[in-house]
Parts: structure tokens; C-alpha cells; sequence
């Protein structure tokens, strides 16, 4: 039996080794044109560029690797089925329970190396790249401005250029617009022919202008106040970080936390929601109750239209409209606390549930490999991307319907599981049952020889 087992694992490596390099190739793609766009039109260092692209290899692997099971399960049972080798076996009285049990155990292992690497290293690999993003943006802040574009600099700075030059950093047709705080209704205004941007260090940029105009407004409610200076050079430094070029430690996002964090994260946030709701009950019963109940009753009304209390009467209401506006905001308050709640027990739900992937795959796989049999690759392929394409669609219409609170995190995250290993459960049962669910040939060439009289 331990040379049929090894003998089924061996055949399963080869193409699981397959479809990890496919899939993994397939997510990739995006990530491979930021890499060229990164360092062949925008110029950033090759080492730079390339450690984006390794630690872009962190969340791909945690999504490609379940897919390769499939894969490995589909084409290596598929082929020892078109090859006879499954009827054999089952002559010789090994049950297709038998023959799952190995691969069962290979899908068992990878799910929990899946979660151990969804809790150690996938949340550090995301922490990793997005602060080299970060870093790479602040030290060249050409990337964050586009041609055509206006750009949002800082709450002071806006710039608007025509053409720009990512490896050299040369600006056409800038405008730059200067804010004095964000009440300021008329901001300074700099429109230069040519410019040149450049990082003078982390956190600080600056902007070399040539041939332009200077405008400003001083005092906005007197137009006549304008004033227009020209000038063939203007130098203006720009704080990114109010720290002073300081690197900025960043809040870890709900992808680079681990599952302590999360569970931590979800509930600080439960905790307070429940302080914001009896923020606001407190708010109803201590505040606006007393203030309304006398506006409820008519003999109220009426004494403050006969009485002269229309003063008295219209403070009251401003007060209910103040109460009003701050119990708004509480429930807003409220809502936040409740999404971010939810976006964290999604987050954590999937360091679980796609891990499992690896096991629901394999019972799925094996039963489709078997009915599949004289299909071929091209039935494998075809069968693997139907079953990709029905769990991503429920791992990504469940997150959504999870975010907005219209489904558990739980059911969100686990229906594809459930879904997809209990259909496996039932082909399994079938094909052990040797009853044909599944049929792979649409019609049936009829062979009468004419018609039946």
C-alpha cells in the first residue's frame, strides 16, 4: 500500500509544481508591469524594483498555491485514470477512499503550512512592500504626479503639469497652486514654462521653475489688491512629512497584521461601537428627552404663543438641533466602527479559510479527475478554471457583502468551502458508488440506420 501511496504523490508533484508556476505567472501579471513601469519608465534603481517584485510574491503565493492543488490533483489522478491505472487498483480491491487518503493528507499538510505562513510571514512581506512603496514615493514624488492631472501635493500645495519627464524629473506648462490653510478661497497661483522636481530628502521635495508668472491675491475681498510678478527662476521647497523628513511609521493595515492582531483589531472595535451606542442612548435620555418632552405637549405651545415664551421656545430647539447633529454624528461614529470591524474578521476568517482551500480542492479533484478521465488535459484545465472562477467569486461578493454587514465574516469567507467540499463529498460518494453524475460527452451520435417504422 506504501508503494501505491508514494506512487500517487509522485504523480501529484509534478503537475502541482506546474500549476504553481502558471497561476503564480497569471497573478503576477500586474505585479510584472509595475515592476517594468517602476524601473524602465520611471527609473527606480533595478535592487529596488526587484525587491517589489519578491515581496509581491507574498499575497500571490497564499492565493496561487491552493489553486495548484487542483491542478496537481486533476492532471496527476487524471492520468493515472486515462491511463487505467485507477480501475486496476479498484480490481484489486483498493477503494477510492484509499486512493483519496494520501492526497487527502498532502492537502491536510499544506493547509496548515498555509495558516502558519498566512500568521508569520505573509502580514510581514505586506508590511515590507508597502513601506518600500511608501519610501520610493516620498524619494521620488515624480510618481505620484501625473500629466494632465491636478495633483494634490499637501494641504498646501496642488500642481497641474502638461508633460512630464519620470527619469529626468523635467515638468512643461506647470501651475502651482498655494494655500493658506484649506479656508482659503483664493490661493496663489505660479504658472511656469518649464520646471524641474527633485527629492532633496526623505520627506522634503523641491521644485525649480523657470520662466513663469507669479499671482496672488492678498486680500480676496478686494480684487484690486492683485498683483502679477515675473520671473526667469523660482526655487519652492515642499514639507511631504510635517516631521521634517523623518521616516513615517504607518498604521498596519488589516493585510499586515497577523491573527493575534486582528483578533485584537476586531475587538478594540466592537468595544468601541458598544461605547459609541451608549454614548448616544446616554445622549437621548439625559439630553434631548428633557428637552423634548415639553415641546410634546400642547398646553406648552400654546403658553408660549399667548405667554410671550417664543424666546424660551426657539432656544429649545437649537438645543434639539445641536443634541440632533451630535447624535448624527455618533451614529456615523457608530458605522465606522462597525465596517472596520467587519474588514478585520474578514481579513482574519481568510487566513483560515483559504489555507482549507488545499483540502476542499483535493476532495473536489479527485472525483472530477476520475469522471474526467478520457477528457484529457484540456477537460483539467477547463474544470480547474470553472472551479477558480467559483471561489473567487464567492471569496469576493461574500468580502463585499461582509463589509457592508449584509452577511457574517464567517459565512462570507467559509461558503466557498462549504459549497465547493461538499459538492467534492458527494462526487467522491458518487464515484466510489460508480454512479455517473457527471457526464462529459453533450449528445449522443445516434446509430440507427433509418427511421423506426
Amino acid at each position: 500500500m506504501k508503494i501505491i501511496q508514494r506512487h500517487l504523490i509522485r504523480n501529484f508533484v509534478p503537475p502541482f509544481l506546474f500549476g504553481l508556476s502558471v497561476t503564480t505567472f497569471i497573478l503576477m501579471i500586474e505585479v510584472l508591469e509595475r515592476y517594468f513601469n517602476l524601473f524602465l519608465e520611471k527609473g527606480v534603481e533595478f535592487a529596488v524594483a526587484t525587491q517589489v517584485l519578491v515581496l509581491s510574491l507574498g499575497h500571490t503565493f497564499a492565493l496561487s498555491i491552493p489553486m495548484a492543488v487542483l491542478v496537481g490533483v486533476l492532471m496527476g489522478v487524471g492520468q493515472l485514470a486515462a491511463d487505467r491505472e485507477i480501475m486496476a487498483l479498484k480490481a484489486s480491491g483498493v477503494s477510492l477512499y484509499q486512493i483519496c487518503l494520501p492526497l487527502l493528507v498532502v492537502g491536510l499538510l499544506l493547509s496548515g503550512a498555509m495558516m502558519a505562513y498566512n500568521h508569520w510571514i505573509l502580514p510581514e512581506s505586506n508590511h515590507k512592500l508597502r513601506t518600500l512603496l511608501l519610501r520610493i514615493h516620498e524619494q521620488r514624488p515624480m510618481l505620484e504626479i501625473h500629466a494632465n492631472t491636478l495633483t494634490k501635493i499637501n494641504d498646501e500645495y496642488s500642481i497641474f503639469v502638461r508633460e512630464k519627464d519620470d527619469r529626468t524629473g523635467e515638468l512643461r506648462q506647470v501651475k502651482l497652486y498655494q494655500r493658506d490653510g484649506r479656508g482659503d478661497p483664493v490661493p496663489d497661483a505660479i504658472v511656469a514654462r518649464t520646471g524641474r522636481l527633485r527629492s532633496v530628502a526623505l520627506g522634503r521635495i523641491q521644485l525649480d521653475l523657470y520662466d513663469g508668472e507669479f499671482h496672488r491675491v492678498p486680500d480676496p475681498d478686494d480684487p484690486a489688491t492683485y498683483n502679477k510678478t515675473n520671473f526667469n527662476r523660482q526655487t519652492v521647497t515642499i514639507d511631504l512629512d510635517p516631521r521634517g523628513g523623518q521616516a513615517r511609521p504607518h498604521a498596519r493595515g488589516e493585510r499586515e497584521m497577523n491573527v493575534q492582531m486582528l483578533h485584537d483589531a476586531v475587538v478594540d472595535q466592537q468595544q468601541q461601537q458598544a461605547q459609541a451606542r451608549a454614548d448616544a442612548a446616554e445622549l437621548v435620555e439625559r439630553t434631548m428627552r428633557p428637552a423634548l418632552q415639553p415641546l410634546l405637549e400642547m398646553e406648552h405651545f400654546e403658553q408660549a404663543s399667548v405667554s410671550g415664551g417664543a424666546e424660551q421656545y426657539r432656544s429649545m430647539l437649537s438645543r434639539l438641533e445641536r443634541n440632533a447633529k451630535a447624535l448624527d454624528m455618533k451614529a456615523t461614529l457608530i458605522e465606522n466602527h462597525r465596517i472596520r470591524a467587519n474588514r478585520y474578521e474578514v481579513e482574519l476568517q481568510k487566513k483560515f479559510s483559504i489555507p482549507v482551500a488545499c483540502t476542499v480542492f483535493v476532495l473536489l479533484g479527485v472525483p472530477l479527475a476520475v469522471f474526467s478521465r478520457r477528457g484529457g488535459k484540456g477537460v483539467s484545465a477547463g474544470t480547474s478554471l470553472l472551479a477558480f472562477t467559483v471561489y473567487y467569486l464567492f471569496l469576493t461578493g461574500g468580502e463585499k457583502l461582509a463589509d457592508r454587514g449584509l452577511l457574517s465574516a464567517w459565512i462570507s469567507m467559509w461558503a466557498a468551502n462549504l459549497v465547493l467540499g461538499g459538492t467534492g463529498l458527494f462526487l467522491l460518494y458518487q464515484s466510489v458508488q460508480e454512479v455517473k453524475t457527471l457526464r462529459w460527452k453533450w449528445w449522443n451520435k445516434k446509430t440507427s440506420a433509418g427511421p423506426v417504422a
